[in-house]
């Protein structure tokens, strides 16, 4: 049959993030345990997480590490905002602060 095409419907991956068959399957993939575990534990902090936390997760991951400076200046939050966004994902183990002061800076767990 000339000129017919065929649509075959796209295959479910099962990799939507906080679904039970993610982690299976990321389990079952080979990856060590541990990493799956972590791999979905993340993909649920940024499910449930405020969008401004999103920007600074996704400034620190891109650079390693960050001050309070350079998230300020991609987001355009205030300093203060920014702070108190930074504490609670300290808090909530997402990052971790090194030093204190204006020597400070945060780098993911």
């Amino acid at each position: 049959m000339e000129g017919v095409v065929k649509r075959s419907k796209p295959k479910a991956t099962g990799r939507r993030v906080g679904n039970a068959s993610c982690s299976f399957q990321l389990y079952k993939s080979g990856l060590p345990r541990r990493l799956a575990a972590k791999v979905v534990r993340e993909g649920l902090v940024i499910a449930f997480r405020p969008e401004l936390d999103l920007q600074i997760i996704d400034y620190v991951r891109q650079r390693g590490r960050a001050t309070i400076a350079g998230p300020v200046r991609v987001t355009g939050a205030s300093r203060n905002t920014l702070k108190d966004h930074l504490c609670s994902l300290v808090e909530k183990q997402h990052l971790t602060r090194h030093g204190t002061g204006k020597g400070s800076w945060y780098a993911l767990l």
